[in-house]
This record gives C-alpha cells, sequence and structure tokens, in this order.
C-alpha cells in the first residue's frame, strides 16, 4: 500500500527525491531486489551524476559506499534537502540492520531548527521506537 501511494505521488512530481527513495524503501524492506534495481534504473536515468541526490539513490541502488554518500549529504547547502537526504540516510541504515548509525542520522534530523518536510514526522517515530 505504500508503494501504491508513494507510486502515485511520484507520478504527480517526479521531481520530489522523496518519493523515489520511499518507493525504494519498500522494494528493500520486502527484499525485492531485482525490481528495486529496475525502479531505480529508470530514476538514475536523468540525474545530474554530481549531486548528492544521484548518490543516495544510487547508494539505495547497490549499497555501495555509504560514508562517500554521507560526505556528499553533508556539502549540501539547502537545509530541507540536507535534512530530507539525511533521513534517508538513516533510513537506509536501519533497512540493512545497522540500527547505531541509523539513529545517529535520525539524531542529526531532528537537531534541524524548522524542518519543512514531510518525513521529519517519519523520523520521530524512527527515533520513538529506537529509544
Amino acid at each position: 500500500n505504500s508503494r501504491n501511494a508513494f507510486t502515485q505521488a511520484y507520478k504527480i512530481n517526479s521531481e520530489n527525491i522523496s518519493y523515489p527513495l520511499m518507493i525504494s524503501a519498500t522494494f528493500i524492506k520486502e527484499e525485492k531486489k531485482i525490481e528495486n534495481k529496475e525502479f531505480l534504473t529508470l530514476v538514475m536515468r536523468n540525474m545530474d551524476k554530481n549531486s548528492a541526490e544521484y548518490a543516495i539513490v544510487r547508494l539505495y541502488y547497490d549499497g555501495i559506499n555509504p560514508s562517500f554518500v554521507e560526505k556528499k549529504i553533508i556539502s549540501v547547502t539547502n537545509a530541507t534537502l540536507k535534512g530530507k537526504l539525511t533521513f534517508y540516510m538513516g533510513l537506509f541504515y536501519d533497512l540493512n540492520g545497522d540500527d547505531v548509525s541509523a539513529k545517529k542520522q535520525y539524531i542529526q534530523v531532528k537537531s534541524l531548527p524548522s524542518p519543512m518536510f514531510f518525513e521529519y514526522k517519519m523520523n520521530d517515530w524512527a527515533l520513538d521506537i529506537e529509544l
């Protein structure tokens, strides 16, 4: 159900990085690796390969080099985008069983002064579960 809802949102606003990452998270959670890679291949096709957004989508695609992605996220200057990407970094760790790294990312999101993205509430839920 989550994937269907985020797929509809993605169809309406394909520029929002949140939607493909949430769709990918559902595939990862269900251990549907082939479907995830097929989907993200399409997502990455027109992305700027030097962007932090591309780096995290690629991480959700192949799971390689999360420390590189963290460094890319640190360099993001837009606070909302940085908060979103930090949340998805935490979610990546969560999906892959690294609770310590996930919590570190979620705490960074929680410290943002005035978050303006829906993932902030999900971040609160993740921290409540972790605490």
